[in-house]
């Protein structure tokens, strides 16, 4: 018996490994990545094959591989986002600093000015 279902979730990996690849390039993730996410989802899949009742596990496993290609994507923009910030950072050295204090310094003069703004207009209609 348990030979059996040796061969039967071989025969399943193979028919879903295709699929899950086939939605991992489709998504345009690319290879050396790709590897990666196909096979955290093919894993996810068997591991939870006896808990999860669903009509049509490949449609399952379809989905989850769209799933986690989106979040592939999410991930790499945000990271790419944060090396680009670094960079700018390590280029200015120093100067990010003075950018960053004369960043603080014009928002806190832009927020007198409105308040000294708002005082003369309460000052013009009280006379």
């Amino acid at each position: 018996m348990e030979e059996t279902t040796l061969a039967t979730d071989r025969d399943l990996w193979m028919t879903l490994s295709s699929g899950v690849r086939a939605v991992v390039r489709k998504h345009r993730v690319p290879q050396s990545d790709g590897d990666d996410v196909a096979q955290d989802v093919l894993v996810r899949v068997f591991m939870r094959k006896e808990s999860v009742h669903v009509a049509d596990i490949a449609h399952y496993a379809m989905r989850a591989a769209r799933n986690n290609c989106l979040t592939y994507w999410r991930n790499s923009r945000r990271r790419a986002s944060r090396v680009r910030t670094g960079i700018a950072l390590d280029e200015l050295g120093q100067d990010a600093k003075f950018v960053a204090s004369g960043k603080r310094q014009a928002a806190s003069g832009k927020r007198q000015a409105a308040s000294g703004k708002r005082q003369a207009a309460s000052a013009k209609w009280r006379r």
